[in-house]
């Protein structure tokens, strides 16, 4: 058997690293050696790719000395790179070829129906007691191709959905069980054993060719009796996974169901996921919305499968059915939930549009389709994709429309023209407005550029942002063995002058960095002149974490504060502090209150520059308070322009 060397090279553009995993090259059916008189089985061949690229020695596909002399490998690629099924020929050939170079060979159209194992066994046997060797006069003879039979998926489709009703049972999947269903369901795509994982959970599992299309296919089904009617999942074999095509409500809403396959044999390279039972199932409710809703529970196992794809950023779309009385006049309502509208369902509706449903199709992002209530702003997988940037497009279609087979293909042919299987190219995102960074010395200002940037994202290097500053101050260890100071002691000075305010009743809180964990027991204050006639039970201090929970306290500080010096103060009970930013709070009361250690006055407004709001260096909250609070609503605290001095160890 002739081989050739193949190099595979696999490696990660935006890191520069290469690729680690696994490969498994299959040979999907027997050969037959002419000259040898040999009868090559199926087999695999696993490759583990270690962060290099690696050349191995494979059999070629067009060997004339074999039979068939025209086949490919199936290669399943499992890598932290790159994921999926392909169909690869080996050319014979000298010196080494590039695995890169062989992505798209096309295998011959019988490759699927050349005669398997059993049956060539079978046709020997009668005539021959070692049918493991073909006999003299078959030498030279090429075994006829052998139809393997098709699958009418529509057929089954019908069958399996007719067990779909609003009186079946249902419940949730363990999270064990959704572990399993996922883990099974990506073995389904990769072509491994999925049987093993599916099985016990009730489902089974099933592969052929679709006799409409002619690709081959993979099957996971749960039954439509018993509480674990978890659905059916649709794997296209015939490429890598780029687009999941999601039916939460079949037959509630329906031949949702029906479009959703039909939609799966016109777009090469999708998974179907049809949920199993009726939304009105079991008529229970958990979280306001039906238990058996998919489109409302993220711990479905359609939910749970769903969410695996598209956190690796496979883009979907999600069918629905609508009364035509609750939109009038309406064909389609195209919308994509709490996300914003990109350019795949921009497409899907001019495409819609284009089709003859033009008066009919609204949108979602504007007047046309925004007050329906049907645009899928509380469903969960939009949600889930909107939260990650996946394209996700959530389809309305009228009871007419699902009702009329004519319309329902064109309903088809208009989504797969608008490829909703492409990821959204960053260059055609829609503008994003009101999104700035927060003014360091000048105003905000749009810009012009075509990119958008997320609304949470993060400068690393911008020494003015909170994030850089935490850093900064963490890296400097505190002097004198301390935990966390608030500001150097050579800086302070007594706490009265002008712009200074120090009132009764009102919780200070100081800003202390904490550069390593540490257990913390005492904090610190500097009484510069001694305080009068204060409050017994209304003088404290203590310690809050970033968020404004009290973590400890001191007991009543009325008869300390009452004499000047540095002023150690117990706390009640020892904090445990992990490495970060913590706030000591002051709460003072009585006639004369008294002067504590602080830093000079900021000019106006250099406090706060670059610094969120509830997050400064020190901060007021509240009036009239005799103790502290167990909670501080940071965000509402206001900025002073000075900081007293105080220390925590």
């Amino acid at each position: 058997m002739a081989v050739r060397s193949v190099r595979i090279a696999i490696d990660n553009k935006l890191t520069g690293t290469w690729a680690t995993g696994t490969m498994l090259w299959a040979v999907p059916h027997p050969l037959r050696g002419s000259a040898t008189k040999t009868l090559h089985g199926a087999a695999n061949k696993p490759i583990t790719l270690a962060g290099a690229p690696v050349i191995v020695d494979l059999p070629v596909t067009d060997d004339p000395a074999e039979s068939p002399a025209d086949w490919a490998y199936t290669v399943t690629i499992d890598t932290d790179v790159l994921r999926g099924t392909y169909l690869v020929q080996v050319p014979s050939g000298s010196g080494t070829v590039e695995f890169v170079d062989l992505l798209g060979a096309v295998p011959s159209a019988g490759l699927e129906t050349y005669a398997t194992l059993a049956q060539l066994f079978a046709h020997e046997a009668a005539a021959d007691p070692h049918p493991q060797y073909l006999t003299a006069a078959e030498a030279d003879v090429r075994y006829e191709l052998v139809p393997t039979g098709t699958t009418d998926l529509e057929a089954w489709l019908t069958t399996w959905a007719a067990g779909i009703d609003s009186d079946q049972s249902y419940r949730e999947p363990t999270a064990g069980e959704a572990v399993d269903a996922v883990l099974g369901i990506e073995r389904l795509a990769l072509g491994a054993d999925a049987a093993a994982l599916l099985g016990p959970l009730g489902a089974t599992v099933s592969s052929g060719v679709d006799s409409a299309t002619g690709r081959p296919y993979a099957l996971a089904v749960w039954p439509t009796t018993g509480d674990r009617t978890w659905g059916a999942v649709l794997v296209d074999r015939s490429r890598p996974i780029g687009l999941t095509i999601q039916c939460p409500h079949p037959v509630a809403d329906q031949h949702s169901e029906t479009i959703g396959l039909a939609l799966w044999q016109a777009v090469q390279g999708a998974l179907l996921v049809i949920a199993g039972a009726h939304r009105d199932a079991t008529g229970q409710q958990q979280g306001g919305y039906p238990l058996a809703d998919p489109g409302k529970q993220v711990a479905s196992t359609f939910h749970q499968i769903v969410a695996a794809y598209t956190t690796r950023g496979v883009p979907g779309v999600q069918l629905h059915g609508f009364a035509d009385a609750s939109a009038p006049g309406l064909s389609h309502i195209v919308a994509t939930g709490s996300g914003n509208a990109g350019q795949s369902a921009r497409r899907a509706a001019e495409e819609l549009a284009d089709v003859a449903f033009a008066a009919g199709v609204a949108r979602g992002w504007d007047s046309s389709g925004s007050g329906t209530g049907l645009t899928g702003l509380t469903n969960v997988q939009g949600d889930q994709a909107h939260a990650i940037g996946v394209p996700w497009l959530h389809l309305e279609v009228s009871a007419t429309v699902r009702g009329d087979a004519t319309a329902r293909a064109r309903t088809v042919a208009a989504l797969a023209a608008a490829r909703l299987d492409l990821p959204a190219p960053p260059m055609l995102a829609l503008p994003v407005t009101g999104q700035f960074p927060r003014p360091v010395g000048s105003s905000n200002t749009t810009g012009s550029s075509p990119f958008p940037a997320r609304a949470d994202h993060i400068h690393a290097e911008r020494a003015s942002t909170l994030a850089r500053i935490d850093v900064l101050e963490q890296r400097a260890a505190p002097p004198h063995g301390l935990a966390g100071v608030s500001v150097d002691a050579l800086q302070a000075t007594s706490n009265t002058g002008s712009g200074v305010t120090f009132t009764a009743g009102v919780l200070h809180l100081v800003r202390v960095p904490v550069p390593a964990a540490a257990t913390v027991s005492t904090v610190y204050l500097g009484v510069t002149t001694a305080g009068s006639g204060l409050t017994a039970g209304a003088c404290w201090a203590g310690l809050y974490n970033t968020v404004g929970a009290l973590l400890a306290q001191t007991a009543d500080q009325a008869t300390v504060w009452v004499t000047s010096g540095l002023k150690p103060m117990a706390l009640t009970a020892p904090a445990d502090l992990a490495a970060g930013v913590y706030y000591v709070a002051v709460l003072v009361n009585g006639s004369v209150l008294p002067q504590l250690a602080r830093s000079a006055i900021a000019v106006a407004g250099t406090l706060t520059a670059g610094v969120s709001t509830g997050a400064h260096r020190q901060m007021t909250s509240g009036t009239g308070q005799t103790s502290l609070p167990a909670s501080v609503v940071m965000a509402s605290a206001a900025s002073t322009s000075w900081v007293l001095w105080t220390a925590v160890s």
